[in-house]
């Protein structure tokens, strides 16, 4: 049962070393983290431009970075305060292709907007755990390692439940 335990334990500490958790990337303090949506949000409001252009600056801002959608916009809304978001009309996600969704943040209305008008927007992305080009192929080594670890560890809890019941199933069988 001890040696159980400690090979339990070994590999716990040999998971937490080799699976390393990173913040998303050298610029992640420029992005809030909304836990409530899902989202980060760029703490910045870009400068007042037309829909085409804000798509393109979003982008620009790293892996992920794009416009709100209208149901990320009423998030944000409910919390306008902790994101820093002015009151003032923000640029939301696509209609069609003459049409994008506008979104007042004073009175948390949505409006349908053509693109060659201009409005600020506030970028966001998913939540991020790692930047994919700082861990290129982790995935793979991470796979191949639990290939190996889950059936191990498996195998040591089997043996545990055996060393520490296996008499009394025995018992009922008699």
């Amino acid at each position: 049962m001890k040696i159980t335990k400690k090979l339990t334990s070994a590999f716990f500490v040999l998971f937490i070393v080799f699976v390393p958790f990173a913040p998303a990337s050298a610029s992640a303090s420029a992005w809030l983290t909304d836990i409530v949506s899902g989202i980060e949000v760029y703490d910045i409001d870009s400068a007042s431009s037309t829909w085409d252009d804000v798509v393109s600056n979003c982008s620009t801002l790293g892996v992920g970075g794009r416009v709100p959608t209208i149901a990320e916009l009423d998030l944000m809304f409910t919390d306008k305060v902790t994101l820093g978001l002015s009151d003032i009309t923000y640029w939301g996600s696509e209609i069609d292709e003459t049409n994008s969704y506008s979104y007042n943040m004073a009175t948390g209305s949505e409006a349908s907007s053509l693109k060659s008008a201009s409005f600020s927007v506030r970028c966001v992305r998913n939540i991020q755990l790692f930047e994919t080009s700082q861990f290129s192929g982790i995935a793979d080594q991470v796979e191949d390692l639990l290939t190996i670890v889950i059936p191990i560890a498996l195998g040591l809890f089997a043996i545990g439940l055996a060393l520490r019941y296996g008499k009394k199933v025995l018992n009922m069988f008699k």
